[in-house]
């Protein structure tokens, strides 16, 4: 049944397997040059804006995780597993399990499966890390394959009598054009070790490719994968964007560009600003606050706004206090999602041949944000040239304002709300040796931050909300594709009591609400709502300094409901870094793949 139901899955997108790829030729980027094969098939496929685990396109079905132990003290979280196909894999280890320390990078010698020639129906990276038992801070890790970046996360935090182990798996199917050649690449994870931070941090990384029958087909992964920029770029106020001029093939019919904007040092926190100034053209390179509470990352094309990417309000596992991740981690810590931006519109521009710019555009950043991008290339194999046009920009521009419900007084003192809103219509077409396709796709995008800070403690309740569709013609007719997603978050930080009875209080509540809707020839939708709330009491120990937690409870929910998959309803709740409950109130709708 299961594999009827993707098979169904793939017609209702448009999706056909790949054939084989012929007519290789090498595009560059900068300095850097890559080859890619032109597919024999003219594809077309849905955009996926955000490529969490979360994001799984309307109808595909859901495998739940084995359920955690009572009692268990083990790294938990309420994340799916990815759906594999039944088919024959092969594995390719990337790097065996060693340790990092130090900040030496492992050099990574990548060659494709002997056993398992594509095109491929699964393509999954998998990956181990542990930390020792001592005491270390939360580190980044990073794998990076001929210069594109396909992981980036950050790693738990140890006790000095528990070993911390978890295990990360992404989907890099999109990514198979960047497989299918022989390429070098790192992987980094900078751990300072020290006689206090004895931490130690090993990691071991592979990747499962699945092979195609008849059953599982090959999706349709993108012909040409490559970054902007040979590493991350560090954006800041003195160099807020990454520009890259691109030179690119001229029978593109489609392009998304994936970007990962990690916040680091001044930025990690950026929801917890309280704006100094008014206006915010007012926060000047020079300015040494911290700005205002808003990231977001623009997308130019030869200077015009090709799309927007918000930033998610991460928290990794040292951020606020240790105590509230020591075993549920907040949403997608473990592993950071780009997200994914449709420049479709852009294509029969970008055909004419002649070089172009890309830009990244960090909005806001006071102190680094860390960032990479990644494009994605479809191309039509019967045509050298595809001619088209960006026919409409539409903009409302961004638009950032600081009210203050409260006047900031001497002691920094206060209540800030910072509000922003924009909006970008883009349409064009190209003509394909299918016929015209025309391209439409609406982002809107929302966000309000109220900062209050009071004598004895501050209180943040912000919310990012973004729509984007996309709408398609073409001689087959007409396609729609709505993702709405919003990021709710919440921290408070209290004081009470006095003396010995003195004691802090954290309460954070982090959210990732989805709603998918996709029209063709069958209705699909998918609701997703994922929260993770934590809370600690810390008290004095017999020094008086405040750095032991009285206790911690944290617990994490995950609900999914799809008109055709069914539905997932597992929550799971940690007290003192222990696994106390476990519960699901909606049963799956399974079905047997090895039919």
């Amino acid at each position: 049944m299961l594999k009827k139901q993707f098979a169904h899955l793939y017609s209702v997108l448009g999706q056909i397997a790949i054939g084989q790829r012929t007519n290789c030729k090498p595009y560059s980027v900068g300095q850097a040059k890559t080859l890619v094969c032109q597919s024999t098939m003219l594809l077309f496929v849905s955009c996926v804006l955000n490529q969490s685990l979360y994001a799984a396109l309307p109808g595909t079905p859901i495998v739940a995780a084995p359920l955690p132990q009572i009692g268990s003290k083990d790294v938990t979280t309420v994340d799916l597993p990815i759906v594999r196909p039944k088919t024959k894999s092969c594995t390719v280890e990337l790097f065996a399990e060693r340790e990092f320390e130090g900040e030496k990078k492992h050099a990574i010698t990548y060659n494709p499966p002997k056993g398992c020639a594509g095109p491929w129906a699964k393509v999954v990276l998998e990956a181990d890390l542990n930390v020792s038992t001592g005491q270390q801070y939360d580190r980044t890790g990073r794998i990076i394959l001929g210069g594109v970046n396909i992981f980036t996360g950050t790693t738990a935090e140890p006790t000095p009598t528990h070993t911390p182990h978890w295990h990360i798996e992404r989907d890099l199917t999109d990514y198979s054009a960047l497989l299918q050649n022989p390429v070098q690449g790192e992987a980094e994870l900078i751990n300072q070790v020290t006689e206090t931070l004895n931490g130690r941090i090993r990691w071991s990384a592979r990747l499962v490719f699945y092979s195609v029958d008849k059953n599982n087909p090959a999706p349709n992964p993108a012909d040409l994968v490559f970054s902007l920029s040979k590493a991350p770029v560090l954006l800041n106020p003195a160099s807020p964007s990454l520009k890259e001029t691109v030179h690119l093939p001229r029978n593109m019919t489609r392009l998304m560009l994936d970007i990962l904007a990690m916040p680091q040092q001044r930025d990690e926190f950026w929801y917890m600003c309280m704006p100094r100034r008014d206006n915010i053209a007012d926060v000047t390179v020079e300015d040494r606050t911290c700005g205002f509470p808003f990231r977001q990352t623009e997308v130019y094309i030869d200077g015009m706004l090709a799309g927007i990417a918000p930033v998610f309000p991460w928290i990794y596992t040292g951020g606020l206090y240790p105590a509230l991740w020591k075993q549920i981690p907040g949403i997608e810590t473990l592993d950071l999602s780009p997200y994914r931006v449709d420049l479709t519109p852009f294509a029969g521009h970008l055909n004419d041949g002649k070089p172009h710019r890309i830009e990244l555009a960090s909005i806001g950043a006071r102190g680094s944000m860390v960032t990479t991008g990644t494009l994605l290339v479809w191309r039509d194999a019967a045509r050298k040239v595809v001619p088209g046009k960006l026919t409409q920009q539409s903009i409302n521009p961004l638009e950032v304002n600081i009210e203050r419900p409260v006047p900031l007084d001497s002691k920094g003192l206060g209540e800030a709300v910072t509000k922003a809103n924009q909006t970008l219509k883009l349409t064009g077409y190209v003509d394909t040796s299918r016929g015209r396709i025309t391209t439409q796709i609406n982002q809107t995008m929302s966000f309000s931050n109220t900062f209050t800070q009071a004598p004895k403690g501050i209180k943040i309740d912000q919310t990012v909300m973004s729509t984007s569709q996309f709408l398609e013609k073409s001689p087959t007719g007409s396609r729609r594709h709505e993702i709405t997603e919003q990021f709710p978050l919440f921290v408070q930080r209290g004081e009470s009591g006095e003396g010995e009875a003195r004691q802090y209080d954290y309460d954070v509540k982090q959210g990732l609400i989805r709603d998918e809707n996709m029209s063709g020839q069958q209705k699909l939708n998918r609701q997703t709502r994922f929260s993770v709330s934590a809370n600690t009491v810390i008290v004095p120990d017999e020094k008086g300094v405040f750095n032991r937690e009285h206790s911690s409870t944290t617990q994490a929910h995950l609900q999914i409901h799809d008109n055709t998959a069914g539905c997932y309803d597992r929550m799971i709740t940690s007290q003192n870094a222990t696994i106390t409950a476990v519960t699901e109130n909606c049963k799956i709708t399974m079905q047997n793949n090895s039919k």
